[in-house]
């Protein structure tokens, strides 16, 4: 008995020693049908993943026990970790779905059914890792919301499983297809590609996928689909849809299809065109995140999709995998025995041969013919675990005690209670959208409110014969504003194009006229004139020059645009100088006359000229000519308002006072009215009757101002067809309306001063000065009318001469009132004076006569009362000279009041004698 026993004891040790450690070529790797390690577990956590091929017989070289082993490699480290569920240790359960559905749901019934059968619920997974492929993933998802088990994927894609109304247990750390699609439309725009054949599998995974893309064509408005088909399973309707593509006009072939399906229909395209178009111009391949990076989905056809692109998800290598990987040695395995096939087809070797050429290698990192690539999903499945265990921490420390006693039911005490509780189902569900950590795949994981991953993709293109197949070129983050793709330093168009109907992509300088609102895939081709443009081939319309700029053939068609040459008054031509010289000589002469009238301000002849309105004058003609050096400097906000304000000013201070001037000597020397009875002739109100109208001016233009701005820019075409426009930039003249306000005020301004000068041309009779009044009147008018003319004249590429007119026109009148109005007064004043009478002036004899009429009649009064009748025998004599007297005494009177301040004074000239006489 006791050799029995000893016997027993010894196998059992042996076989628990083999458990822990053997070698691949003790054991039939084909027999094992589950991987787990359950050994002291508290909790355990399932994974799902496609170890072999359909039929569950070969093994996949990419996907399956390299992903599986890195959620070992996960697990290993979480129960290394201290700090990190502390006195927790985490088992697995490993199941094979073989990339079906079917097999999949029968590894998840097969998770739980056998545990609660038994009553044992250790042994349930709190949690399942996977599937990789959607179609696997749809029905496990809607299998373990039953049980309340979450599910974390870290491969399935489809958009159909970010609906939580029906899968609210499910989670995955990739983001939904409808992100891929975007992507790879964006890629398509990069490189100008606008006819397109989108082939899909018929799955879960690749008929939501390709409606996402659909979807995204559509709402581009810059692309469109010739082919959108499902990849059949029959052969000869596989044949006619390879025909299909083959013929079409589409040089791009976007695929949603499952590695399988890929390498069939790629086949099929390549020999119809090997057999039937051998110079067809080469396809481009878009290859969705099944098959991106899968030397599967191109064996055999590796030439024939040369320079294709993947679009998978991103995620930087996970080196401590990696490290952990290749090192596994099959001879001195532990439990995972899918290793060991993996292995042996990976390197088409034996393990129990004493061949050395066959024998397998102690590990990947040995093997002389290595090539490793970690699989681009392996940091996902390391995040998909580490999230679930992060949910399980928060979990723990949020209900229950520490240290944690977790029973055999995966129950806890309450924190700060004596009640247990259940851990796992909905309280770990809604842990998981609290999980933020920092991961393999990307600064941090976490998951949005649909349960998925950030969407970030990874780039790739396929060089046949190259030493890197997969090359990154580039990235795409849904998260980066502005350019959400970045590929950088690579091309890979090889000028391939891709349009409808032969008509090739519009050149630059055209812009793309699609034939219908609802056919994007073909187009004519029309020139971008005027000032737009295009710069790039195939653009769907021509944008606008920026402002300052125009086409560079805007009668033709513009690829670009050139700066529009300013043209404005400026000092740099010979006539702008001729302008400001003649205008210099006109303010010299303006000078000399206001000197002479400061100094003689005292003179007779200037004091009674009416000095008020002839210092208004004099300060009007010389605005007029400081202006010149306004009109020539270019047109700014600031030398716009000076020179119309000046403008105004000037013309409204050389017309106004010499019309109140005229109407003053009218109402002075030709009404009837009894001088005494005459308001408003003092110097003060006139004054005030001469600025009122210059103010009112200044008010319309300034209100005209205010609804205009004041430089205008304005386009004019050179002579030459293809030239380009002239820039041409001027001051803004106030609204018409306000213009022809203005203008027509100071032409009847002009015509009544005539009317007025021409009426009182004979007064004063000392001086006639409306005769000098009526000769300005009659230049005033000619160019007045010539003035408005030619302003209204001046139109379009001409306008800019506006205030050159306006300016010389001012300069005229200025030139003809300092000429014809004080040119006699300075006449007399410099060479007549000792023709001016030394002594009285008649105002003021006059105005002594009657003041000595008057005190004689009140003399006379005063006599008569004080001494009645003393007066009576001189009756008759004083009766005589009265009506003689008395009649030259009111004459007198009505004269002297009359000619105040106009009057000038007697002359010894022979006519101004006779004329006295």
């Amino acid at each position: 008995m006791k050799l029995i026993f000893l016997a027993s004891a010894l196998c059992i040790i042996f076989s628990i020693q083999s458990a822990a450690q053997q070698s691949c070529a003790d054991v039939d790797d084909q027999l094992v049908d589950k991987v787990t390690n359950l050994e002291n577990a508290d909790f355990v956590f399932a994974g799902l993943f496609p170890i072999k091929l359909a039929g569950c017989l070969e093994y996949q070289l990419e996907k399956g026990v390299e992903r599986m082993e890195s959620m070992i490699r996960a697990i290993q480290l979480i129960n290394e970790d201290t700090n990190f569920l502390p006195g927790i240790t985490i088992g697995y359960d490993m199941r094979d779905t073989c990339g079906q559905e079917t097999v999949g749901i029968e590894e998840a019934i097969s998770l739980v059914q056998s545990e609660f059968s038994s009553g044992n619920l250790s042994g349930i997974p709190i949690g399942v890792i996977g599937a990789a492929s959607s179609s696997v993933s749809v029905p496990i998802a809607s299998f373990l919301r039953v049980f309340n088990i979450p599910q974390i994927s870290y491969a399935s894609t489809s958009a159909l499983l970010s609906d939580t109304d029906r899968y609210d247990y499910f989670f995955r750390t990739v983001a939904p297809d409808t992100f891929q699609a975007l992507a790879m439309l964006d890629i398509i725009n990069n490189f100008g590609w606008r006819f397109l054949n989108a082939l899909y599998t018929q799955s879960t995974y690749g008929t939501p996928g390709v409606e996402a893309f659909s979807r995204a064509v559509d709402a581009n408005n810059e692309t469109c689909l010739d082919v959108e088909s499902p990849i059949p399973e029959d052969d000869e309707m596989l044949n006619g849809l390879a025909m299909r593509v083959a013929i079409s006009n589409a040089n791009i072939v976007v695929c949603f299809c499952i590695t399988s399906d890929a390498n069939r229909i790629i086949t099929a395209v390549r020999d119809y065109i090997t057999n039937n178009i051998p110079n067809r111009t080469r396809i481009v391949w878009i290859a969705s995140d099944a098959w991106a990076t899968s030397e599967d989905a191109i064996e055999g056809v590796e030439e024939f999709v040369d320079g294709f692109i993947g679009v998978a998800p991103f995620a930087q290598e996970f080196q401590n995998f990696t490290e952990y990987f290749t090192n596994i040695n099959p001879y001195a395995i532990t439990n995972d025995l899918w290793f060991c096939g993996y292995f042996r087809e990976r390197f088409n070797c034996e393990y129990d041969t004493m061949n050395t050429t066959l024998k397998c290698p102690n590990s990947i990192a040995d093997a002389s013919t290595s090539d490793y690539q970690q699989n681009n999903i392996v940091p996902f499945t390391y995040d998909a675990t580490y999230a679930l265990a992060s949910a399980l921490d928060i979990v723990l420390k949020e209900n229950c005690e520490q240290p944690y006693n977790i029973s055999h039911d995966q129950m806890c005490k309450e924190k700060n209670g004596n009640d247990f509780i259940k851990i796992g189902g909905e309280t770990l569900r809604d842990a998981l959208y609290k999980v933020n950590f920092t991961g393999t795949t990307r600064d941090f994981v976490f998951f949005d409110e649909s349960g998925d991953g950030q969407a970030k993709y990874a780039i790739y293109n396929y060089k046949y014969n190259s030493d890197i197949n997969f090359k990154e070129i580039g990235t795409w983050d849904a998260a980066r504003e502005g350019k959400r793709l970045d590929i950088k330093g690579y091309n890979p168009t090889d000028n391939v194009t891709s349009y409808c109907g032969g008509i090739a992509p519009c050149k630059p300088g055209f812009e793309t006229i699609f034939q219908a609102e609802t056919d994007l895939c073909c187009w004519t081709c029309e020139p971008c004139r005027s000032n737009t443009y295009s710069s790039n081939t195939f653009a769907l319309n021509c944008k606008t020059c920026p402002d300052g700029q125009w086409g560079n053939n805007p009668f033709g068609n513009n690829t670009a645009c050139v700066v529009i040459e300013t043209l404005s008054l400026n000092y740099d031509t010979w006539w702008a100088w001729v302008f400001l010289v003649i205008s210099l000589i006109g303010f010299v002469g303006w000078a000399v006359v206001s000197i002479i009238y400061l100094v003689k301000w005292n003179h007779k002849v200037i004091r009674y000229s009416g000095r008020e309105h002839c210092i208004l004058m004099l300060i009007g003609a010389g605005i007029c000519f400081i202006l010149a050096f306004f009109t020539i400097a270019k047109p700014l906000i600031y030398t716009c308002t000076i020179w119309s304000l000046l403008y105004w000013s000037s013309l409204s201070l050389l017309i106004f006072p010499l019309l109140m001037k005229i109407i003053r000597i009218v109402r002075i020397f030709i009404t009837k009215q009894n001088v005494h009875t005459k308001r408003f002739l003092s110097w003060q109100w006139q004054i005030a009757f001469s600025i009122i109208p210059v103010v009112v001016v200044l008010v319309i233009v300034i209100i005209s101002f205010s609804t205009k701005q004041q430089v205008i820019e304005i386009l004019v075409f050179q002579p030459t067809i293809l030239g380009t426009p002239i820039h041409q930039l001027t001051c803004m003249d106030p609204h018409d309306a306000f213009t022809i306000i203005i203008y027509a005020m100071f032409i009847l301004s002009v015509v009544i001063l005539l009317f007025f000068a021409i009426l009182t041309r004979t007064y004063p009779k000392n001086y006639r000065e409306s005769v000098h009044i009526m000769y300005s009147s009659f230049s005033l008018i000619v160019i007045m009318f010539a003035n408005v003319i030619i302003f209204f004249l001046l139109s379009g590429e001409f306008v800019i001469y506006r205030r050159l007119v306006q300016n010389i026109c001012l300069m005229l009148i200025a030139a003809t009132i300092l000429l014809a109005f004080f040119g006699p007064r300075l006449f007399l004043v410099l060479f007549r004076d000792k023709d001016i009478k030394d002594g009285e002036t008649t105002v003021e004899t006059e105005t002594r006569l009657t003041e000595a009429g008057q005190r004689a009649e009140e003399f006379k009064k005063t006599l008569a009362k004080k001494h009645p009748g003393i007066l009576d025998p001189f009756a008759p004599y004083i009766d005589k000279f009265k009506g003689e007297s008395g009649e030259n005494l009111e004459e007198n009177n009505v004269v002297g009041n009359q000619a105040e301040n106009i009057a000038m004074m007697e002359v010894k000239s022979d006519p101004m004698k006779k004329e006295a006489q």
